[in-house]
């Protein structure tokens, strides 16, 4: 069902982009949101996994910042502010990067791909929110607001944030789902192992197999030719086995 659902989806993109420019341009698309996010992220969160602030994003976060910075005084629109932000920034990564240095020494065990531990979390712990509506909405409206804040004292440094803050929205939306499809692999996966023998040697209806079906198996199909279809599966379970050798025997 799952090599099923990949050539699905592999049909899919063939279909969009036949010349295979588009995922390309969405990985590119993902990694920009991702080191312009992460300009705000050092001030929104701490004790980060090694591998998601790692020090190549951090280099590429601030050539982005400053190029931004750059052109924007070309066009003599460029305020005091954001100089200092800048600043904090190099200043707020080089002191994470310390605490993951230290980390690493006391081999303590962390998820190298965590994003961080949010104040914004251990400020609104008393209402119990979820971990999605704090960095999935919250931090990304936080951020933004900043943002129409900032435009009142330095233009560019509110446009920077507010860019931040619709790159940091994509990105945690990009994680949850992520997250959400692995979590329905494994669901599949569970549903799938438990169903299949019903599918494949009942032909029970999809009502009855919580929606999982196959339908290329024939219902007229022979039983020697299920077994050695239900063979293709790896690690099939006992259930299934048995089922079938019952029902190859003749009564």
């Amino acid at each position: 069902m799952k090599r099923q659902i990949e050539t699905e989806k592999q049909a899919a993109l063939i279909l969009l982009d036949p010349y295979g420019v588009l995922q390309p341009l969405l990985f590119f698309f993902q990694a920009v949101t991702g080191w312009v996010s992460v300009t705000v992220e050092v001030f929104l969160r701490f004790d980060f996994g090694e591998r998601y602030l790692s020090w190549l994003r951090l280099y590429f976060a601030y050539c982005l910042i400053v190029w931004f910075v750059f052109f924007n005084a070309l066009a003599n629109n460029l305020g005091g502010w954001v100089g200092t932000v800048i600043g904090l920034f190099v200043i707020a990564s080089l002191v994470h990067r310390t605490m993951i240095f230290m980390r690493n020494r006391r081999q303590e065990k962390w998820h190298s791909y965590s994003p961080g531990v949010g104040w914004l979390e251990i400020a609104l712990g008393w209402l119990h929110l979820s971990h999605s509506v704090i960095y999935r909405f919250l931090e990304p409206l936080l951020v933004l607001v900043l943002g129409f804040i900032f435009m009142a004292i330095d233009g560019v440094l509110g446009t920077w944030f507010v860019i931040a803050a619709f790159s940091l929205g994509i990105q945690r939306q990009l994680a949850y789902y992520t997250e959400r499809n692995a979590i329905l692999d494994v669901i599949d996966s569970q549903i799938e192992s438990e169903q299949i023998a019903s599918v494949l040697m009942e032909d029970r209806p999809v009502t009855e197999t919580a929606g999982f079906t196959m339908m290329a198996v024939d219902k007229n199909m022979p039983v020697e030719e299920k077994k050695n279809l239900a063979v293709m599966f790896k690690g099939l379970d006992p259930v299934l086995l048995d089922a079938m050798d019952k029902e190859a025997v003749p009564a």
